[in-house]
């Protein structure tokens, strides 16, 4: 069980990372460039960011409803998650760190959720840099 929870662990932080980072150099490549609007660049860094922002919750949700069907992860809300959307629900409140009020975790899965605020805590950051950097060039583009 601890294997299946490490390797399952270290793979949904791997597909964070790497979409997060492919997401990030989209929106930078596509609209970072000098001619591109000030206003459309934030924008469009804004969308794609939320996007993967969102492709990690969905990611996380499938995890955590997936985990809970099998033996020995523990379950959310000390029963099985009625459908998909209450993982998802749960998967949000995790990663904005927002908390728990209805639904919670037991067993393995804590250690998940906990894992989750983490990496979302982590993705909200990197997403706030680059959007500074886009902000600092349409600055820039401007005094020009």
């Amino acid at each position: 069980m601890w294997i299946e929870f490490i390797l399952t662990s270290i793979a949904l932080i791997g597909l964070c990372t790497i979409i997060h980072y492919e997401a990030l150099r989209f929106a930078l490549a596509r609209f970072g460039k000098v001619g591109t609007h000030h206003r459309m660049r934030i924008v469009g860094v804004i969308l794609v960011a939320f996007g993967s922002h969102l492709a990690h919750v969905i990611l996380y949700a499938l995890a955590f409803f997936f985990l809970e069907r099998m033996q020995g992860f523990g379950s959310i809300s000390g029963g099985q998650a009625r459908d998909f959307a209450d993982a998802l629900y749960f998967s949000v409140t995790s990663y904005t760190t927002m908390g728990f009020a209805d639904l919670f975790p037991t067993g393995t899965l804590r250690l998940l959720s906990g894992l989750e605020a983490l990496v979302g805590l982590v993705m909200v950051a990197w997403t706030a840099s680059i959007t500074f950097l886009a902000m600092q060039k349409s600055i820039e583009a401007q005094d020009d």
